[in-house]
């Protein structure tokens, strides 16, 4: 067999546990995926929305009432701290994302030990920036305010899961889609409405927060709700932008950035902005190029385009897997499989 050409988990996948997860992807896609995730099974397969425990459990907010009209539905829970509380004494104790990740790196683990994962497979690990549970579920008035405990209650949880799991099994992955809902569209009310800069600031700020001796990488995200983008991506541009402001941000490697390819886009334009990309070296780009409408043919299509703008590139999905069926998903798995052969 020849090279592989590698592919990328972008995180979730439709399937009923992370062992499930774990062992599927290994047996499917085998040796092409370097890392694989835990699926994001069960209360996390609609992304951040679990988080709506934490708002309503924590004891220093309190519902709006009622929620503002500019709001789409799925994201209607808005809180505001309560009265006679100061915004620098919130604190988010516990979202959550560092007990789930060792409970399934427990198991992970053991499928190492027993040899049903590759030796050199890392455990991939997505973690949401904290603009979305900001902008997501906490009213305009109070987002600049508690945004520096946001931070620091997903910088516990990462650094938590960084002491429990090997340097080199481990690999973070940042979800950057929530930034570039605001670039893109009003979706969201934000303090950081407008503010590029700034925007691409956090994310430098977030990558060189991970530890230097684990993996980091970032997935650039039109959403996936009911299997759409809040809107589909005119080309590149915009992505090629925020991955090279990461870049000139970072002091620490990126090991990998992934970018969404819609189903119907084959063609020089969207792709032609990749040839503006400065991948550091030792940074792969990942194109999430493949596609269950058109399988094999449709990727290969794609690729042909590509690659009049960019030589070197593995191939993803667009998005999670999420929101589908286990056999939907085994069929994507296999098609990363079949197009990192071809």
């Amino acid at each position: 067999m020849g090279i592989l050409r590698p592919v990328h988990l972008v995180g979730s996948l439709s399937l009923p546990s992370a062992e499930d997860a774990f062992e599927l992807v290994a047996t499917v896609v085998g040796s092409a995926a370097k890392r694989i995730p835990d699926g994001e099974t069960g209360v996390r397969n609609n992304w951040v929305a679990w988080q709506i425990g934490t708002m309503t459990g924590s004891p220093y907010l309190q519902e709006m009432e009622p929620p503002t009209a500019s709001v789409a539905e799925y994201w209607q829970a808005k809180f505001l701290v309560k009265p006679g509380i100061s915004a620098s004494d919130v604190r988010f104790d516990d979202l959550g994302y560092a007990r789930v990740a060792l409970e399934s790196y427990a198991k992970f683990s053991r499928l190492k030990s027993q040899g049903r994962i590759g030796k050199d497979v890392r455990f991939q690990v997505s973690l949401p920036t904290p603009l979305p549970l900001l902008a997501g579920f906490i009213g305009l008035r109070d987002q600049a305010a508690l945004e520096a405990p946001m931070q620091a209650a997903l910088l516990r949880e990462m650094n938590e899961i960084a002491r429990a799991v090997a340097p080199d099994e481990l690999a973070i992955q940042w979800d950057v889609a929530a930034e570039i809902a605001v670039l893109e569209t009003d979706f969201f009310e934000t303090h950081l409405k407008g503010n590029k800069q700034g925007i691409i600031d956090r994310l430098a700020w977030l990558g060189n927060a991970v530890p230097v001796n684990v993996e980091l990488g970032y997935h650039l995200c039109y959403g996936n709700a009911g299997q759409k983008h809040f809107k589909e991506p005119a080309d590149t541009g915009l992505m090629v932008e925020i991955a090279n402001g990461i870049f000139d941000r970072l002091r620490r490697p990126v090991n990998w950035i992934h970018m969404p390819v819609p189903i119907d886009r084959d063609d020089d334009a969207y792709f032609a902005p990749l040839s503006n990309l400065s991948l550091p070296p030792g940074t792969d780009l990942f194109l999430g190029l493949l596609h269950h409408g058109d399988g094999v043919a449709g990727a290969a299509r794609r690729m042909a385009t590509a690659s009049r703008h960019v030589s070197h590139y593995g191939v993803a999905s667009e998005c999670g897997l999420s929101g589908r069926t286990p056999q939907w998903t085994g069929e994507m798995l296999t098609l990363h499989r079949q197009v990192a052969e071809a």
